[in-house]
């Protein structure tokens, strides 16, 4: 080993001085070759350790001579035990036993004593700054001691100093690579290359974009996907390292330490690019200067301050570029790098080990690991090549941590887990699925692993106050009245980041800031080209701009620190998916995960985005099937699982509202309930009982109801206001009109005010006699819509192309018209009727809030659309040619539009702004005049649980036909299907045309339209009158009952005739 740097005694004393070699010396550095083995040493300001081959430690501190600081006598440390591991503040020494013990000595003793706290605990990693102390233990739970005063133990702000280790809680969960501690700051990296920092920082040696300190772990978001493997940490100065020999630097440049050719500080990692080229396997912090090696070539470069002699060069001067250390003649292969204090350290064998080839290509960080779960763990379990002792306690130790589980089945295929974001949870899945399928092969491991899940593991991801959940009456259960994000972590970071500068000697594809809150500027200064910079911020708050490092307040936000955090809830359903194969169901493991996962943070809906489909699908599987079982225990009586429902539908929820932005989706009825409709249908049954029932709870559930479910849910809450108004029941609102007048006599009516909307409508039209018992009201709303079509009409604009009804461009006098269609549509919601105005889906989007798009006006405007589809497709010349600019119909789009001309560059803008003036713009106010209406004549609330495409066949009604599915269902009374006149009837309608079929419809039923699924549910009664003469009379339909009455004709021809001109000429209610 070679040692060079600050005046010190020859060897530290490590060997006698006719041991150490005294001719390899320059001018300006020292260079002492020591003989003596030495696996480990750590170097502080004040003190050097050593650690022997035979596990013994030495120390050698620093005292002062004739005004000169030297190296004292170097002291063995009384301790028994093997030390593995040590780390060195500015006074003091941290020893790690090979138990993993952790024992501190201080600045005046050389007998060790234990740290208390940590004695029942395995620790595997200790890092120590000037005053503070870290230890990491094998199920990844950091702890942190010592001075506070810049919140570099990251307890938060006000924490206190403290002389016994605290643990570092907002890391838990993820899965930690390595610690460093610098002067007063701490730096902490995952398994997946992410890096945290926290403490001081004054000269951005957190490098996160300013100086202000940090009192909790913030993330270092420019070093994401740089597949960062080792950190390390100065002064006042932090390097990281990349699993492709890149050397990161960042912080204090005073003495040249960032190796920048510069002595600017640098508030955000920026790549040393004299090393460009030159694959660098290890990198070590002194207090000022900073050392790398190259492997392959043997070298080690050194930049920083040298006045000691710690660079190792020529001349004992600061540098501000890498350059090579001058060993001295003869070294053969150099196998590590050691730095701290004024100090500097190579570890060097004589000759390479025969048989052994050079790992030039390896970047070297060695140290020991956290445990996690893999498929030889799995193997060694379930095959009990050890003792179960043993493997209980490691099953304990890996299932009740969450940083083990988010660190276990990494996707190390082609370094993908590295490439870890929110599109990218870095886990290989399926060898998770073959791994909990072979832990399900023996019982007893299962049973162990189930245990530790559900009473340690989802208790520690829930927070500690539980979320308020009630659940009043049972399907009122489908309930949440909490928000489903998990309690907010407390992160304290500068409210914006006026500026992200990046400089690297060549191109950055992609560089992504987040920050706690959003970010106003993003700047990028690089000698090659940026193509991305990202600004992503979790919360929605207005860009703050901050000129000057200011103090930092302590921000609370729920979101995690890194996505890795968020990878075991994948990984649990994966568990669930085995535990329900092999436990009958395994509720309490489902209900325990379900409730977690509603406590997870919202990243995780980008997670389930980007699964792939077959674990998409497990999950909403395993979830879907316990809600049934829970439904099926209320309809049964067996159990009151109303807040368990909450837990379980909830889950369904989110899945849901992630599977509608997924690019492949599951099908809805995957999430529908069958099961909710029987008890709806019971809560029908069983009115008055359920007047208090509040339906604005379901409507975030709308996902676990089907088409009938919610007619279902309509149609109760229908009856619920009828019974709210019992007088209603008797006295009716009635509306009287002639066939002649009907537009007009509507309009009057509605215009009086005189109608109580909560009154089931009752139609009388002049001069008939039919009573309304439903079929005159659908007969009627299929006059109406013909006639709110006509141009007369002035209300509706048909499209010449697609035939669809549309507000003319608003002038400003058809708001009152709007508002009475508004009111006949929500009327005829209210009563169940059919109202086919051949209106776009455009209009039920905006009826329920969402966005038209360009696609709504490929259905409404066929051509016009085309041509601007055509716009997108266009080279740019042609667009130019167009002469196009920003304006509609003579409107602008945008201020000045008329002066601004469409080009290749802005012509999505140009269609959006089209798309938003046809739809939004040129009708707004009679949209809203519309709407107004429609809420007015429809004063339920469940009309909004149903999708567009829903509501619309509500309204307009089904035109698949499915005639047989009529005759199916067709009963009898006088006659039976074996009767001669019954033959000839179906088939005749047989015979009939598709447009007689449907006059039949209209004849039988009054429209020719019928609800989704009313075919199943139409139940036509063929009737014998009691007639003597039977040739001579028409056939009869009762409209409000579905009942035909045939009279028994003598032939076909005779029934073909009568029928085809009842259906044909009879439109008069109450005549034959």
């Amino acid at each position: 080993m070679f040692s060079w740097g600050e005046n010190t005694r020859r060897g530290f004393g490590l060997d006698k001085p006719k041991a150490l070699d005294k001719h390899n010396s320059l001018d300006s550095a020292v260079f002492t070759r020591i003989i003596s083995q030495v696996t480990h040493l750590s170097a502080g300001n004040q003190l050097v350790a050593f650690i022997r081959n035979n596990g013994k430690v030495a120390v050698a501190r620093m005292v002062k001579e004739k005004g000169k600081t030297v190296t004292g006598k170097l002291r063995n440390v009384d301790f028994n035990e093997n030390i593995n591991s040590l780390s060195c503040g500015d006074a003091h020494v941290v020893l790690l036993t090979k138990a993993g013990r952790v024992l501190y000595l201080d600045a005046t003793s050389t007998v060790p004593r234990p740290v208390g706290i940590l004695e029942k605990r395995k620790i595997i990693q200790v890092a120590c700054g000037q005053k503070h102390c870290f230890a990491l233990t094998e199920d990844c739970q950091l702890f942190t001691w010592g001075e506070n005063g810049r919140g570099q133990l990251g307890l938060g702000r006000g924490a206190p100093s403290s002389l016994t280790p605290q643990p570092l809680t907002s890391l838990c969960g993820i899965p930690l690579a390595q610690i460093s501690a610098g002067g007063q700051h701490s730096l902490a990296l995952s398994l997946s290359g992410a890096v945290f920092g926290w403490g001081n920082n004054q000269a951005g040696q957190l490098g996160l974009g300013d100086t202000a300190d940090r009192h909790s772990p913030a993330p270092v978001r420019c070093l994401s996907l740089k597949k960062i493997v080792f950190i390390s940490c100065g002064e006042g100065h932090t390097a990281a390292l990349t699993k492709g020999g890149v050397v990161f630097t960042f912080g204090s440049g005073r003495y040249g330490q960032l190796g920048h050719i510069s002595l600017r500080d640098e508030q955000r990692p920026r790549l040393v690019g004299e090393l460009w080229g030159a694959k660098v396997t290890q990198v070590a912090c002194g207090r000022h200067h900073t050392l790398v090696f190259v492997r392959s070539s043997n070298k080690i470069y050194s930049f920083g301050r040298g006045e000691q002699g710690q660079l190792g060069n020529v001349v004992r001067m600061d540098q501000t570029v890498p350059l090579q250390v001058q060993l001295p003649q003869g070294t053969q292969s150099v196998q590590g790098i050691f730095a701290g204090g004024h100090h500097s350290f190579s570890q060097c064998s004589i000759t390479q080990p025969q048989g052994e080839e050079p790992e030039s290509d390896k970047v070297s960080c060695s140290r020991d690991m956290i445990l996690t779960l893999s498929e030889d763990t799995v193997d060694r379990w379930v095959s009990e090549t050890d003792s179960w002792n043993n493997i209980q306690k490691e099953i304990t130790k890996i299932f009740s941590s969450p940083a083990c589980l988010n660190g276990s089945f990494l996707d190390k295929s082609y370094d993908k887990h590295y490439k870890t974001s929110e599109a990218q949870s870095g886990l290989d899945l399926s060898h998770a699925r073959l791994a909990f399928q072979k832990l399900a092969t023996k019982d007893k491991v299962l049973t162990k692993v189930e245990e530790v899940v559900l009473s340690t593991l989802i208790p520690s991801l829930l927070p500690k106050e539980s979320l308020r959940v009630e659940a009043p009456l049972s399907v009122e259960a489908v309930r949440v009245e909490a928000p489903l994000s998990v309690e907010a972590v407390r992160v304290e970071a500068p409210l914006s980041v006026e500026a992200v500068r990046v400089e690297a000697p060549l191109s950055v594809e992609a560089v992504r800031v987040e920050a706690p809150l959003s970010v106003e500027a993003v700047r990028v200064e690089a000698p090659l080209s940026v193509e991305a910079v990202r600004v992503e911020a979790p919360l929605s708050v207005e860009a703050v701009r901050v000129e000057a490092p200011l103090s930092v307040e302590a921000v609370r936000v729920e979101a995690p620190l890194s996505v890795e955090a968020l990878r075991l809830y994948l990984l649990l359903p994966e568990l669930l998916r085995v535990l329900v194969k092999r436990k009958t169901g395994a509720n309490e493991a489902t209900l325990a995960v379900a409730d977690a996962l509603l406590h997870a943070h919202t990243l995780l809906d980008s997670l389930w985005l980007k699964l792939p489909y077959s674990f998409f699908r497990t999950m909403v599987k395993i979830f879907h099937c316990l809600t049934v079982r829970y439904f099926n225990g209320l309809l049964t009586g067996d159990c009151d699982p109303d807040k368990n429902l909450v837990i379980t539908i909830g889950v369904l929820m989110k899945l849901h509202k992630v599977n509608g932005n997924r690019r492949i989706k599951m099908a809805s009825s995957n999430f529908h309930i069958e099961e909710i409709k029987s008890l709806i249908q019971g809560m029908i049954d069983m009115l008055p009982s359920f007047l208090k029932l509040n339906f604005l709870y379901y409507f975030e559930q709308s996902c676990i109801f089907d088409m009938e479910a919610k007619c279902l849910l309509h149609k109760l809450e229908y009856n619920i206001n009828l019974c709210r108004h019992p007088l209603l029941q008797f006295f009716h609102s009635q509306i009287l009109v002639c066939r002649e007048t009907l537009l007009h006599d509507v309009f009057k009516y509605l215009q009086q005010k005189v109608h109580n909307f909560n009154s089931p409508l009752v139609v009388k039209f002049r001069e008939e006699d039919g009573e309304d018992y439903g079929g005159v009201s659908l007969q009627f709303y299929t006059l109406l819509a013909k006639e709110l079509l006509q141009p007369e009409s002035k209300v509706l604009q048909v499209n010449e192309h697609s035939a669809l009804a549309w507000f003319p461009v608003d002038d400003g006098s058809n708001t009152e018209k709007a508002y009475l269609l508004g009111v006949i549509c929500g009327l005829a919601l209210y009563n169940r009727c059919l109202l086919n105005v051949c209106f776009p889906m455009a209009l039920f989007k905006k009826l329920l809030g969402l966005s038209p798009s360009l696609d709504d006006l490929k259905e409404l405007s066929p051509v016009e659309a085309r041509s601007i589809q055509q716009l997108l497709m266009e080279d740019e010349e042609v667009v130019e040619l167009l002469y196009l600019d920003f304006t509609y119909g003579g409107q602008e789009l945008i201020p000045n539009g008329g002066n601004v001309p469409v080009t290749k560059v802005n012509r999505q803008k140009y269609v959006d702004l089209y798309v938003d003036m046809v739809f939004n713009k040129s009708v707004g106010r009679q949209f809203e005049r519309f709407r107004a209406g429609f809420r007015t004549g429809c004063p339920l609330l469940v009309w909004q649980m149903f999708l567009p495409e829903e509501l619309m066949t509500l309204l307009h009604g089904d035109n698949q036909y499915e005639w047989e599915e009529l005759r199916k269902n067709a009963q009898y009374e006088g006659y039976s299907t074996t009767d001669e006149i019954i033959k000839n009837f179906w088939t005749v309608f047989t015979e009939f045309s598709e447009k007689e079929k449907k006059d039949f419809l209209t004849f039988l039923t009054g429209t020719d339209r019928l609800p989704r699924g009313r075919h199943s549910k139409l139940h036509l009664r063929i009737t014998r009158p009691y007639t003597l003469h039977a040739d001579e009379y028409y056939p009869v339909a009762e409209t409000c009952f579905e009942r035909l009455k045939l009279p028994n004709y003598s032939s076909i021809d005779v029934l073909r005739h009568k029928l085809l001109h009842a259906i044909t000429h009879c439109d008069v209610i109450g005549k034959q």
